[in-house]
């Protein structure tokens, strides 16, 4: 009769052991061995390092898959897969997850405290996490060897002394380049907002880019004078040493926000989210961002900035009209 108790008492025992192993209750064990959470995202380079950094720390290096993708083939996807995409994370322009929360039904809700959140951003099915501004930056050597003055508007990007020297994103690939488009089309009427887009598409040429960060690293090697591009990254170029200026322009620092967003629900998938949202990542990635996004920010600011949000709510809709007016 003891032996037949032991035995129960060490089955119990081992069945509670794999429990404990499995979940990581009472230990840093976060996965089990054969998940993999992958997240799909639009972010630049800088924000993945910082949240691959935090998961390295929690020993999830090899349990964690950040996919990267250009704006506009994330976009692509989510529309042919919606629902049935592999993903179980998104990290993406805020607008694109608030079409697809109503469109395809996809979104989880998360269990962020959502009071942490500047009032203007909250949102219970997605949590922002960057708030990126536009402007306009410049090669400081390079500008001078040309002779060429700083400019101080987008507007004055369309003059014909700049032909050749401007490099900015693509809108039908980059919601970087609707920074410039909507601070363009906020200012101005259609009639003279078309003629300022179509000068600066003439004298960019062949530097209108695919991707949002390739307009600095041609103003970085000096291949033309002058981009348009996302604000932060010039500061940092210029913290490093580079010859890069910013200059922002009259029409003022349009905003975009990005976003995390849950598709699958799973403690684990939880768990991740629950680390790239964590204070140390919101902490780094808050000296990056050229806006609040959480009340305690206490984001750097220059004189010279002048933040801005588009008159009317973004979304993809909104997107497709400027493209139209962008291509026509």
């Amino acid at each position: 009769m003891k032996n037949k108790i032991k035995s129960k008492l060490l089955n119990m025992f081992l069945i509670m052991m794999t429990v404990i192993s499995v979940l990581g209750i009472g230990s840093e064990k976060i996965m089990a061995d054969n998940d993999v959470v992958l997240i799909y995202s639009n972010a630049e380079d800088e924000y993945i390092d910082i949240m691959n950094k935090e998961l390295n720390k929690k020993g999830l290096e090899d349990k964690v898959e950040i996919v990267k993708f250009s704006t506009s083939d994330l976009a692509g996807k989510i529309e042919i897969e919606n629902k049935n995409t592999e993903a179980d994370i998104l990290t993406f322009s805020s607008f694109y997850l608030e079409t697809y929360k109503d469109k395809y039904d996809m979104l989880k809700k998360h269990a962020f405290d959502e009071t942490k959140i500047v009032k203007d951003f909250r949102n219970t099915y997605y949590i922002p996490f960057i708030a990126f501004s536009g402007s306009i930056f410049y090669n400081t050597i390079e500008l001078e060897k040309r002779g060429l003055p700083v400019p101080q508007s987008y507007k004055e990007l369309a003059n014909p002394i700049y032909k050749g020297q401007i490099s900015f994103p693509n809108l039908e690939s980059s919601t970087t380049g609707w920074l410039m488009i909507q601070a363009i089309l906020d200012n101005y009427d259609t009639k003279e907002a078309k003629v300022i887009i179509d000068g600066i598409k003439t004298n960019a040429g062949p530097h209108i880019e695919a991707s949002g960060s390739a307009p600095i690293k041609k103003v970085q090697s000096g291949e033309v004078a002058i981009g348009v591009g996302m604000r932060h990254q010039a500061e940092m170029k210029k913290m490093e040493g580079i010859p890069m200026e910013v200059s922002d322009p009259k029409e003022g620092n349009y905003i975009i926000t990005e976003s995390f967003a849950l598709v699958n629900d799973t403690p684990q998938i939880r768990k991740v989210l629950e680390i790239i949202t964590s204070e140390p990542v919101h902490k780094e990635i808050s000296t990056i961002n050229t806006a609040k996004i959480y009340e305690s920010d206490n984001v750097p600011t220059d004189s010279t900035m002048n933040p801005r949000i588009f008159s009317k709510p973004l979304t993809k809709d909104l997107l497709d009209e400027h493209i139209r007016i962008f291509k026509k």
